[in-house]
């Protein structure tokens, strides 16, 4: 994937294709097509198992709907990496708000360290 500042917003398209991945291989197939913005989601599927795969799959079919705070927060902590990688939300976040193209604010995001452990306050 290679972004410039006219790239559209692949998150549904990235949604698409981690809900249509058979199994752990494919899943990572569709992360490395995505790994500019999925870096982060790349180390959390290796690790995965077969178990974990499976459940993957149940639990991001249920994600589409309100399963309660508490069935999100565990969904979230073991597998909202994958759903929305770091990268993916924040830039997509800053372009919604900034009323600017997605692959302009990836870009600004990457200069000004936004995808940083310790990203600037500003």
């Amino acid at each position: 994937m290679r972004i410039t500042y006219t790239t559209e917003n692949p998150t549904s398209k990235y949604a698409w294709a981690i809900r249509r991945a058979k199994n752990k291989d494919e899943l990572l197939e569709v992360l490395n097509c995505y790994k500019e913005v999925a870096d982060d989601a790349i180390k959390v599927a290796e690790t995965m198992t077969k178990k974990d795969f499976k459940q993957f799959k149940i639990d991001i079919k249920k994600a589409k709907t309100d399963q309660g705070e508490e069935w999100n927060n565990k969904f979230n902590e073991r597998f909202g990496i994958i759903a929305m990688p770091k990268k993916l939300m924040i830039s997509t976040l800053i372009a919604d708000r900034s009323v600017a193209p997605w692959g302009c604010a990836f870009i600004r995001c990457q200069e000004l360290g936004y995808f940083n452990s310790n990203p600037p306050l500003t």
